[in-house]
């Protein structure tokens, strides 16, 4: 009687505490075993350059753009602010003859498979530098490693490692725990490997237009000829720079200055691990993919469907990454691609009403 009379207690006291050892309330959140990723209260960083404009501009409902289905029940009471947890560094791995479509529920959990291997050594890393450490699969379904064969963002049997932009290999599910452990902890790729650089980004397309036009404001705001003089020099140089810029863009990967790749989306596309990111992502993957080729960015923007990355229940879940560092955003539409891609990776500003926190500097 005094074994049952203790559980009921115990359940009691779960109820009334929100034990952490309770179970998860909605299963198809937070699979067992896991916890929803879920970091402190957070603030807008004031360094951050907001874009505080609402970020649709389709009719309501949309008929332009194909959508998420209703029955897939997302969050959009919650605030997205502060609902990713903090974390430094990012390492990126492929599944060859996989997809995200058939990945297990828990990647890192399949024994002696690369995911579980790079999972343990990046958080012995952590540990020692006192950091979080994320692992993430990444799809290339598109191709595009193919459309950038000088420069790409992984070739086969390399990992890659945010922010530093460094592809290392190769890779194994023998070697990869030493080896992600040493080299995020040393910064020097183990013997018998090759740290191959693959950045700096590219700098964002329209960054220097517009940096142009607010030096000519500046420079009329100063109510001084020397001030609109400046102005107007400090414009035409960065106009300089925009033309530049978009030369570069046109040659392609690897020409002009920076590196290949303007940026890297990527697109939480994990089904097993939670249909609503599962069935959102290939949507929004095909519109991102499409406001880049509009830009003239097909073959500069990395649109991936990675694993879980947390906040199953804001799908659309991605993360996009580039100059202006790793900024992730929750209950992404297919009808705000042309926002993120527009607004986001050719000017340069962040979505407000989007974002869920960014990568720590």
């Amino acid at each position: 009687m005094s074994f049952i009379f203790g559980g009921l207690r115990k359940a009691y006291t779960a109820l009334i505490t929100g034990s952490p050892n309770a179970a998860p309330t909605n299963a198809a959140d937070a699979p067992p075993d896991t916890k929803e990723e879920q970091g402190p209260a957070a603030v807008y960083p004031e360094e951050v350059p907001w874009d505080e404009h609402p970020c649709l501009s389709c009719d309501n409902p949309c008929s332009s753009h194909k959508q998420i289905p209703d029955y897939l029940k997302i969050d959009y009471e919650e605030p997205l602010l502060g609902s990713m947890k903090p974390y430094r560094r990012h390492v990126l791995f492929t599944t060859p003859g996989r997809t995200p479509r058939n990945w297990v529920t828990n990647l890192e959990q399949e024994e002696a498979s690369l995911a579980m291997e790079l999972s343990v050594g990046a958080k012995a890393a952590g540990a020692a530098l006192g950091c979080r450490v994320i692992v993430t699969a990444v799809d290339d379904d598109a191709g595009q490693q193919a459309a950038c064969a000088g420069a790409p963002l992984l070739r086969e049997g390399e990992v890659l490692v945010l922010p530093e932009m460094v592809a290392l290999g190769p890779i194994t599910a023998v070697n990869a725990r030493t080896a992600i452990e040493s080299f995020l902890v040393s910064g020097e790729a183990p013997a018998g490997m090759t740290a191959r650089a693959v950045g700096p980004w590219r700098a964002a397309p329209g960054a220097a237009a517009d940096g142009a036009a607010k030096d000519a404001a500046d420079g009329v705001a100063d109510g001084t000829a020397d001030g609109a003089a400046d102005g107007a020099a400090g414009a035409a140089a960065e106009a300089a720079g925009a033309a530049a810029g978009a030369a570069a863009a046109a040659a392609g990967p690897g020409g002009g200055d920076g590196g290949a790749w303007a940026s890297l989306v990527l697109v939480c596309a994990h089904k097993l691990r939670d249909k609503r990111c599962g069935v959102a992502a290939p949507l929004i993957m095909e519109e991102l993919r499409a406001e880049c080729t509009k830009h003239g960015l097909g073959n500069q923007v990395a649109v991936m469907g990675c694993s879980h990355v947390g906040g199953h229940k804001f799908a659309g879940n991605l993360i996009v990454y580039g100059p202006g560092g790793g900024h992730w955003y929750g209950r992404v539409k297919p009808c705000h691609a042309a926002a993120i891609v527009d607004t986001h990776i050719v000017q340069g500003r962040v979505i407000k009403e989007l974002w869920r926190g960014r990568m720590d500097a």
